[in-house]
């Protein structure tokens, strides 16, 4: 199974050079320019790792990164021409897993990638969270409460079987089940 990378870049220049990089590693990769663009691919594909710029026309991109933080483990490299000492340190504190300022050296950066995304895959499904919480397109499974919850909140009733599929899934990465089924 391919790792899928999320680039969101405003520069359309920049974005298409990363998606080549990318693609020539063998990565499946998905493009937004804004961050409504970012939160909308987010709702309808899994995404393995995104690479996010900060200064994107209708969002901050720190805001944008913290909102993903809130709701996924997914790793996080900013790429950004911000080379300030309190940018880099908010984006840390909020969760990024590394922050490169432009240019880069994008062998330096594919290296990052790979080796991030090792280290993900070695903790499981990122898609599980502290006490049992899983978000995949949009919805939000709750295993121990054992409800399911659509992109506005509104709960969804499901059978006991419906649950244990939902509730039992394979790693993004590796393809795999977890040990326990």
């Amino acid at each position: 199974m391919k790792d899928h990378v999320l680039i969101v870049e405003d520069e359309l220049m920049v974005q298409g050079l990363l998606a080549l990089h990318l693609k020539n590693e063998g990565y499946a990769v998905s493009r937004a320019a804004t961050g409504k663009e970012m939160l909308a691919i987010l709702e309808k594909e899994a995404v393995n790792l995104i690479l996010l710029d900060l200064n994107l026309p209708d969002e901050d991109g720190l805001v944008l990164a913290r909102r993903v933080r809130s709701r996924s483990t997914v790793p996080i490299i900013v790429l950004t021409a911000r080379k300030g000492m309190d940018d880099r340190l908010g984006a840390l504190k909020i969760g990024v897993n590394d922050y490169m300022v432009k240019p880069y050296e994008p062998r330096e950066l594919i290296l990052k990638i790979k080796n991030l995304l090792d280290r993900s895959d070695k903790g499981g499904d990122s898609a599980l969270h502290d006490g049992g919480v899983m978000y995949f397109g949009g919805w939000t499974l709750n295993v121990p409460g054992r409800s399911l919850s659509d992109a506005k909140g509104r709960e969804r009733h499901l059978t006991p079987g419906e649950f244990n599929l939902l509730a039992v899934r394979p790693n993004p990465r590796t393809g795999c089940f977890p040990a326990t089924v």
